[in-house]
């Protein structure tokens, strides 16, 4: 068993570094994760003359270029609508809402 306090202590010690790494991993995998995921450009459709969170209707994934996304925004609400196209976004589960690296509209980019 222990022959020492000092064996003791480097014990605690050693369960302590392993404790605070294991925090570490968890904290940092999510964002390696998030970090390493492709990012597309995703478009947003409101059924409002202005994009509006409370009447999104369509979310379409995958486009490649602003371009391609904004083009298709654009086609879709040619007449009604409005639309959104967002890069590199993902849904937050703690804000309950998509937070995006991008986001252009018709009026330009933020």
């Amino acid at each position: 068993m222990l022959e020492t306090i000092e064996e003791f202590f480097l014990l605690i010690l050693r369960i302590i570094a392993i404790l605070i790494l294991i925090a570490i991993l968890i904290y940092m995998t999510p964002k390696i994760v998030d970090f390493l995921r492709p990012k597309t450009w995703t478009l947003f459709i409101y059924s409002t003359d202005l994009p509006n969170t409370d009447y999104l209707i369509q979310r379409i994934d995958g486009y490649r270029s602003q371009t391609e996304c904004l083009e298709r925004g654009f086609e879709i609400t040619r007449h009604e609508g409005s639309y959104e196209c967002g890069y590199g976004c993902r849904y937050r589960k703690e804000y309950k809402v998509e937070i995006c690296d991008k986001v252009c509209t018709r009026f330009g980019c933020r």
